[in-house]
């Protein structure tokens, strides 16, 4: 099994570009528990894919073990055990929204809550706009309200 990689293990490194760092630190190494989740920054509600090139390029077997790699475009020379990969973008209802491989939203990051609270989880309900600041106030106090 190859060594446990301690400068990136168990590590919060989100937002981060990474990409710069000397592949040699990470060759040949698993990597546990980093946090290298990346927010989509190029727009609400867009179609662009939002994974982030933040890992040097060239790296070579090196194994993902339980990370969040959320909207991180993995390369060829890396392996993932146990990890999240998802596509993630902020929606026209100012939500988190999982996507598919479109880049088209498919899920509520916040499913459960959203159901819980009578919010509608369907991709086809969303704004055709933004919400403006004061719309969002509006559903926000809706879902306290239907949270009582």
């Amino acid at each position: 099994m190859p060594p446990l990689n301690k400068t990136y293990t168990g590590k919060d490194f989100t937002d981060r570009d990474l990409s710069k760092t000397d592949p040699g630190t990470w060759n040949g190494t698993v990597v546990k528990s980093m946090c290298l989740y990346q927010q989509a920054t190029d727009g609400i509600g867009v179609t662009l894919d939002p994974r982030k090139h933040v890992l040097p390029p060239g790296i070579k077997d090196v194994v993902f073990e339980g990370c969040n790699l959320d909207n991180c475009h993995v390369p060829a020379g890396a392996t993932m055990v146990d990890c999240t990969n998802k596509r993630i973008r902020v929606q026209n209802d100012l939500d988190d929204w999982e996507l598919d491989s479109d880049n088209k939203p498919v899920k509520p990051v916040a499913t459960k809550l959203r159901q819980r609270h009578g919010v509608s989880i369907k991709p086809e309900d969303l704004p055709t706009k933004p919400f403006t600041a004061e719309e969002r106030e509006a559903f926000e106090a809706t879902l306290s309200e239907a949270a009582r």
